[in-house]
């Protein structure tokens, strides 16, 4: 296998330096009269140490249908009174159309809310964070809105050579275990199903890329692939083999001389036969042949 600790170490070297952090990305001007008014909302509540924005405008992958994630660090003192009256807070902005709560978003010590406002072309969405200031960390590369006091800055540790090993062989079972999944589903015409392994196949394999090149920084947050879907099971087979085709380089590699991994690919082949010749004729399956 190539040594992914040179590659990671190489790729250290040769980052790019981190952006300004002021303002934000282009991608907000569908959403920014109401950024702007979040903004000067925030700024004039004293109560409220800094604002900045996460998501899509925090990473600079933006568009104009982009929502806007809001973080505010409050004083540790008025988090209780931010927390009871966080509906009423966010009201002020505008009427929304919708609020949703959603506890799994909720930052440690703080609150969060989905807010949909009346926006220019229908609704437009804001995703609001609270956090004490005792806790807050600004992610280093997010755009600040506002910071009255100097926050902690935080940066994703980098995953150690030893994880984008791990990782690596983890895949290397992964993506053939899928394929296999994904080919069943293809020949009993599960379209829906095998739409969605062949998204989580294709993202497997460019995470496992990206290991081995060195560019990995964890599992991918988003896909932004484009172009029309594989609708019928000729199509997805076609493409499974398309994709299996570049990945198998790629599995060998981390395999290395492992005997088991070069057969198992080999039998899933010839699976991808047998599913092949099943959609010409449905009676073509051998008998005993495994569900």
């Amino acid at each position: 296998m190539v040594l992914v600790q040179q590659r990671a170490a190489a790729r250290g070297e040769q980052e790019a330096c981190r952006r300004a952090s002021t303002g934000c990305g282009s991608g907000a001007r569908l959403g920014q009269p109401l950024l702007d008014r979040a903004t000067k909302f925030l700024a004039a509540d004293p109560a409220v140490a800094a604002a900045w924005l996460a998501g899509s405008l925090g990473r600079d992958e933006a568009d104009d249908l982009s929502d806007l994630d809001l973080w505010a660090a409050v004083e540790d003192g008025h988090m209780p009174r931010v927390v009871a009256a966080r509906h009423d807070l966010v009201a002020r902005l505008g009427q929304p159309l919708l609020v949703q709560e959603a506890t799994w978003n909720v930052p440690s010590g703080g609150a969060y809310l989905l807010v949909l406002y009346p926006g220019e072309a229908g609704p437009q969405q804001s995703d609001w964070y609270w956090q004490p200031r005792s806790e807050a960390r600004i992610p280093a590369r997010a755009p600040i809105l506002f910071e009255r006091v100097g926050l902690s800055r935080s940066s994703p540790a980098a995953p150690s050579p030893e994880m984008a090993l791990a990782r690596a062989a983890e895949l290397a079972t992964i993506v053939p275990t899928m394929t296999f999944i994904a080919a069943k589903k293809i020949a009993r015409s599960e379209t829906w199903n095998a739409i969605g392994m062949l998204r989580a196949i294709w993202l497997e394999v460019d995470e496992l890329r990206a290991i081995l090149e060195g560019n990995w920084d964890g599992p991918p947050h988003s896909d932004h692939r484009r172009g029309r879907l594989p609708g019928t099971p000729r199509e997805q087979i076609d493409w499974l083999r398309a994709v299996m085709a570049g990945a198998t380089p790629l599995l060998v590699e981390v395999s290395g001389r492992d005997d088991r991994a070069t057969t198992a690919l080999a039998e899933i082949e010839r699976f991808l036969d047998l599913v092949e010749r099943l959609l010409d004729d449905p009676d073509a399956a051998p008998r005993g042949h495994p569900a």
